[in-house]
């Protein structure tokens, strides 16, 4: 059946004649699983940047996690992002329940993935999260249409 109002355009003319002849529910689906089998590729790449660049406890990089945008008719797609309660509980753990030390003039903990990402006067940005994802660019689209 070749109805339906979902239109993809990956950039592959192959892959979209082959969607747009799908069922929309059907599109969906293979496009949530491509996007969350390269959200997942994308987030063992930021990891490895985190450990080899940055002085970091291994809190960071365990709480990364890959969730699906909101549902929405108009689009589709995946977020990587570090789970905040599960980054604090981590670190915590590794450093006998303390959290990390508040900011001056702060009265939560400072939230040292946001340092990392983004630098300090201290430190230059590291930019794991971004650098994994355009430094591999082309590399995520090749392995999006092989999965999709």
């Amino acid at each position: 059946m070749a109805a339906g109002k979902l239109v993809f355009v990956t950039g592959f003319k192959e892959l979209d004649a082959k969607l747009i002849q799908m069922e929309p529910k059907l599109q969906r689906k293979f496009v949530r699983g491509a996007l969350r089998k390269g959200g997942k590729r994308l987030t063992q790449e930021a990891k490895r940047i985190v450990q080899a660049e940055s002085r970091d406890t291994g809190a960071f990089e365990q709480s990364l996690k890959v969730k699906a945008l909101k549902r929405s008719r108009k689009r589709i797609g995946i977020q990587m992002f570090p789970e905040r309660e599960k980054l604090f509980a981590k670190y915590a753990a590794k450093h006998g329940g303390k959290p990390p030390h508040p900011a001056k003039g702060e009265s939560e903990p400072f939230y040292y993935p946001a340092a990392i990402e983004f630098g300090t006067e201290e430190r230059p940005a590291v930019k794991p999260l971004r650098r994994a994802l355009y430094d591999n660019a082309e590399v995520y689209r090749e392995y999006f249409k092989a999965d999709l």
